[in-house]
């Protein structure tokens, strides 16, 4: 069975100046990189929220599902960063892949196998 992934965007919208890398640039860059790479996407997640502090919801509900899943999932993002900024967001992903069938992480530039956590 081959693996689907959720996509996560997000730009924090607490400081424009710094961000570099718009939501809509996240998705057409990943967008390539699953097709080039033969990547299924089930599942889309923007958010416009600083990670610094837990607590965002798109966030919260794509784990939700992650969790919940009956098979396996793994995350794509543009950067790592765009995933997490803190440690108990950082720690439910990690959580997530001793729990959950342990699918891996992928960004346009980085692959991290579950077997590194």
């Amino acid at each position: 069975m081959k693996t689907k992934f959720f996509l996560y965007a997000r730009k924090s919208t607490e400081d424009e100046e710094r961000q570099v890398m718009s939501i809509e640039a996240q998705l057409a860059e990943l967008a390539e990189y699953a097709k080039r790479e033969n990547i299924e996407i089930a599942e889309t997640f923007i958010e416009s929220k600083s990670a610094k502090k837990p607590g965002r919801e798109i966030f919260n509900q794509m784990m939700s599902k992650v969790y919940e899943s009956k098979e396996p999932i793994g995350l794509i993002a543009w950067h790592p960063d765009r995933l997490a900024r803190n440690s108990v967001d950082g720690g439910q992903i990690i959580y997530s892949k001793e729990v959950v069938f342990a699918p891996p992480i992928r960004s346009h530039a980085t692959y991290y196998f579950s077997r590194i956590f």
